[in-house]
């Protein structure tokens, strides 16, 4: 996520996922699985549609980071669900800052080979917010605590509900 990719490099890695869908459809129907072929086109659809609905927040860095998160080697992987229908763009900069500084750390303190994942849920209501859900195992050691204080303190006007333990982390960040 550090690297910021080229044109050629972005549809190079968009081309290879769309690959990866359609063969895995395509397998599905050569062993007469139609179901497990629906199934996968409907995960296909539904995640353009959550894609499309990411983009209505007009916060190209952070959608960015967010599109192209797992094409860059963490300790976890990422999802989210969007429902949007303000301008984010005001606060792209906060929010792709949070995102990388999130990562750093729980790239830095999660157990490697353990199946983790973190879900965001960015929504704009009643109030713009995203909530931060990170499941996986976490090494609790004083440089994790330190690392965190600093984080919610860089955040510290934005970020609400600060939760962790050794199992997840989860908080609110509420852009103003």
């Amino acid at each position: 996520m550090n690297k910021s990719l080229n044109k050629v490099e972005i549809l190079s890695h968009s081309r290879h996922d769309w690959l990866n869908q359609i063969q895995l459809i395509d397998g599905y129907l050569s062993l007469g699985h139609t179901d497990k072929a629906k199934q996968v086109i409907q995960r296909v659809v539904a995640q353009s549609l959550n894609e499309s609905e990411l983009m209505k927040m007009k916060a190209p860095s952070f959608i960015e980071d967010v599109l192209t998160f797992n094409w860059y080697d963490h300790a976890f992987t990422l999802s989210f669900e969007a429902i949007v229908e303000q301008d984010w763009s005001s606060v792209d900069g906060l929010l792709s800052d949070c995102l990388r500084s999130l990562a750093d750390i729980l790239d830095a303190h999660s157990e490697t080979g353990s199946e983790q994942d973190m879900a965001m849920m960015i929504q704009d209501g009643d109030q713009k917010q995203v909530t931060f859900h990170f499941q996986g195992k976490l090494q609790l050691h004083d440089t994790f605590l330190n690392d965190i204080s600093a984080f919610t303190a860089k955040f510290s006007p934005y970020v609400e509900g600060w939760h962790h333990s050794e199992e997840e982390c989860v908080f609110v960040l509420k852009p103003h």
